[in-house]
């Protein structure tokens, strides 16, 4: 019975945690993306102006 309760826990451990990091997510996903962007954008215009 107490592993079972030790188990339950985790799981609910676990999932205030996955929910927490979705909404993580949704809040920093277009600053990452943005951020991503800038550095391709220098990047390509460095490998453009090296190649030139």
């Amino acid at each position: 019975m107490g592993f079972l309760y030790i188990v339950s826990i985790v799981l609910l451990i676990a999932k205030v945690m996955g929910l927490l990091a979705i909404s993580w997510l949704w809040v920093f996903a277009p600053a990452i993306a943005n951020v991503i962007i800038q550095i391709s954008i220098v990047a390509f215009a460095i490998i453009v102006t090296k190649k030139v």
